[in-house]
């Protein structure tokens, strides 16, 4: 049996699936995608590391920072692992996550129909105390609160922002 044998079933499926919802694969990976204008809606196949199999996560990818590439924004876990015994074995279950994969995306779609809707949400994470220190979640939330033309919680996330101490190279350059 071929080393990526469960990898090839999952592309197969996936392709079955996702590719007539406007996803494409992104390079040989296991992630699919699916441009929405100011941000992307991402579907992984993570592999596991101690051995064949997949979980799935379904995401979110605001955009708006100039070296955003494919970062998780917004994730959830779809499905735990879903272990590789055999091809007869995995077919089906290959099937069945990319079927749930569709239904998970398509409900990210309806979560997040309008630029309003993502600016409420990340309103909401700031106010999470534990979000609320996290520097994506300011620079984000900044962002879409003055494409919203929400120019105080804008100026508000920024001054946080810029108020806490920098850790990242991308947060030392704002």
């Amino acid at each position: 049996m071929a080393p990526n044998a469960h990898s090839r079933l999952i592309q197969a499926a996936a392709r079955t699936a996702l590719s007539p919802l406007g996803f494409q694969q992104k390079g040989r990976s296991r992630v699919w995608f699916a441009d929405r204008g100011l941000w992307m809606l991402l579907v992984e196949f993570q592999p596991s590391g101690f051995g064949k199999g997949s979980y799935l996560n379904i995401a979110a990818s605001w955009l708006w920072y100039p070296d955003s590439d494919s970062q998780f924004d917004y994730v959830r876990r779809a499905s735990g692992l879903v272990p590789f015994q055999s091809l007869e074995q995995f077919q089906p279950e290959a099937e069945r996550l990319t079927k749930l994969a569709a239904a998970e995306a398509a409900k990210l779609d309806k979560k997040f129909t309008s630029l309003e809707d993502i600016a409420n949400h990340l309103r909401e994470q700031t106010k999470d105390p534990r979000l609320s220190q996290n520097p994506w979640t300011l620079y984000h939330a900044a962002i879409v609160a003055a494409l919203t033309e929400d120019r105080k919680f804008s100026l508000k996330c920024f001054s946080d922002l810029a108020n806490q101490k920098a850790q990242t190279d991308w947060h030392k350059k704002m």
